[in-house]
């Protein structure tokens, strides 16, 4: 649509990346939409069931209620459940950023919150549908708060929160749109959602990448 109306181009000879070059279109879109919180809610609710390579609605869904619910800082423990022991820092306060570095002596982070913005940077989530764009937001040279990584990572979604004692930490999603048994998620299903958020079966079919991710814990 927007390469028909003239918003965006074709950045390859198969015509399968497309590239919008000045994105006051988006903007304006968001502004119209962000009047009405409803309007944007409603819009992604009626997508929720789309599943496809280049669109999940399910998980965008996800990602725009994150992003509302830390529109405001808030206690982790009254947005999630800690299981087995709670960790000290579970009832600590947190923010959404974006932890940006655009030097290797120099780290931005600033405060996230897509449905409040009207800048022309404004950007919600990295699509990575490769490693190198995975790798590439880990190591921080993307601004987008929240990053969808390639499928040999594990998770569905990542993005950080700030704690009130300025810490961060880096939180890690699967998600799963099934009604399950009595609305639980079947045990086989539960077992593979728990595998694919834990550090230790990230890109367990690159070998080299478990390197570079290796590399990246030592620096924090």
């Amino acid at each position: 649509m927007y390469v028909e109306y003239g918003f965006a181009r074709f950045d390859d000879s198969e015509t399968r990346v497309i590239v919008i070059d000045e994105p006051l279109v988006i903007v304006a879109a968001i502004f119209w939409m962000d009047q009405n919180c409803r309007e944007t809610y409603r819009c992604l609710s009626r997508e929720i069931s789309t599943h496809e390579k280049s669109f999940n609605g399910f998980e965008n869904y996800i990602v725009y209620c994150i992003d509302l619910v830390f529109s405001e800082t808030r206690r982790l423990s009254d947005v999630f459940n800690f299981h087995g022991q709670i960790p000290p820092w579970a009832n600590m306060e947190a923010k959404l950023v974006s932890v940006y570095r655009p030097s290797l002596d120099k780290v931005e982070i600033g405060v996230a919150c897509f449905a409040r913005t009207t800048a022309s940077s404004a950007n919600l989530g990295t699509n990575a549908k490769s490693s190198d764009r995975t790798m590439s937001w880990l190591e921080h040279r993307r601004q987008s708060p929240f990053c969808f990584p390639d499928q040999s990572m594990g998770p569905d979604i990542m993005f950080v929160l700030q704690l009130s004692d300025q810490s961060l930490i880096w939180v890690a999603l699967q998600t799963k749109y099934s009604k399950g048994r009595k609305g639980k998620l079947e045990k086989g299903l539960l077992r593979h959602a728990i595998a694919s958020v834990t550090p230790s079966n990230y890109f367990l079919d690159k070998v080299s990448y478990l390197i570079n991710l290796s590399s990246l814990k030592s620096r924090y």
